[in-house]
Parts: C-alpha cells; structure tokens; sequence
C-alpha cells in the first residue's frame, strides 16, 4: 500500500500545544496572587489621668482660715488683757474681791500666837505685827517666818518701826507694794532681803493687791 513516508518526528506520541500569550500569563500570575490584609492601627496609648487640684486648694483654704481665726482670737484676747491691765493700773478697775467671803483680820501678841502660814481661795487678809513684843522677836535663834498665799484679793502686812524684815512678794496680776517699792500689772515680785531680819515674809497672790506698809 502505497502512503508517505512518516519521519521519526512525526512517530512521537507527545502532543503539541501551543504557546501561551503574554496576555494569558498576566492573567494567570494575577490569579495566584494572595491579597494581604491592612495592617490593624497601633493600640491608642492611654493618656495620663490628671489629679484635680481642686481638693488640695480647698484643704489649703480651711487651713488658711483656721489660722487666720486663731490669730484673730489671740489678738483679741491680747487687747482684752491690756484694756484689764490699763483699767488697773489708772484705778478705774477694782482687783479687790468681795470681802463678804472671807476677812481675816490678825493682831498677834507674841510669836505663839502668829501662824506659821495663812492660806485662802479669796477675801481680805490682814496680819498687823506691830504689837508683837520686838525683843521676844530678836531673841530668837532663827528669824520667824509667816506664809500668807491666796488666790484673790488682798494681802497686808503691817511692820512695826524698828523690826528687821526680809520680804519676797508676787503678784501674778494686780499691784504690789513693799515700803516704798510699788509695782503694777502682770507677773510682779518684788525681793527685800535683810542680813540682820528678824522675820521673813513671804506673800503670794494670783490677782489682787499686796501692800507690806511701816505702821
């Protein structure tokens, strides 16, 4: 039988296909390509919360007016104090306590009959020595002392010419007299000291007037 002669090339079993085009390949890579997802935006970075100052500025403000009251009341209490101190010193205030409480009123005649001390909340106390023997008083081995203290009023001491007295006289408020001496107002005392004294005095008062006079 008559026919062409095949080649070895057209033997092969392997088909032939043709070329693929640019185009075909754009759209092949296009359909492989994966599509990334955005990014997520960075987490928001809290702001610091601020303190309100309003609390601290109330806090100083009744602070400040404690202290303003606090000063204010002192300074009325000090201009208080003053008017009592002026009122006494020019005599238009009387320190002296009703003497209807207590008046002791003592005249001894020998040191047995003095005490050794005389102590009273308030009222009127008197010790006039001037009948006291003054040769009882020098003959004795130590000088006699007498102790007078109260809280308000008066204290008087009546010293006989010729005794040696040595004195020590406070008055935290009031007026203070010793012989000649005279004091006023706040915290007085005043100290007569007599090597040769025969007795000692020693008067205090809180508020009132003590007079140590020569009778």
């Amino acid at each position: 039988m008559e026919g062409d002669v095949l080649d070895d090339e057209d033997m092969t079993n392997e088909p032939e296909f043709p070329e693929p085009s640019a185009t075909e390949n754009i759209g092949q890579g296009a359909a492989t390509t994966e599509t990334i997802p955005p990014m997520p935006p960075p987490p928001a970075i809290p702001q610091p919360v601020q303190r309100r100052k309003n609390g601290w500025a109330i806090f100083g403000g009744v602070v400040l007016a404690a202290v303003a009251a606090f000063f204010v009341f002192l300074i009325g209490l000090f201009a208080i104090v003053i008017a009592i101190v002026a009122g006494i010193a020019s005599g238009d205030i009387d320190v002296d306590v009703d003497t209807d409480q207590v008046e002791v009123s003592l005249v001894p005649l020998t040191i047995d009959e003095l005490p050794a001390s005389i102590t009273e909340e308030s009222g009127e106390i008197t010790v006039d020595l001037t009948e006291l023997d003054l040769a009882e008083l020098q003959a004795a081995d130590a000088p006699v002392e007498l102790d007078v203290r109260a809280d308000f009023g008066s204290i008087t001491v009546v010293v006989p010419e010729g005794l040696d007295v040595s004195v020590e006289a406070s008055v935290d408020l009031g007026d203070l007299t010793v012989f000649d001496n005279s004091k006023d107002g706040f915290d007085n005392t005043i100290i007569r000291t007599d090597d040769d004294a025969d007795m000692v005095l020693d008067l205090d008062l809180n508020v009132g007037k003590i007079n140590v006079v020569q009778g």
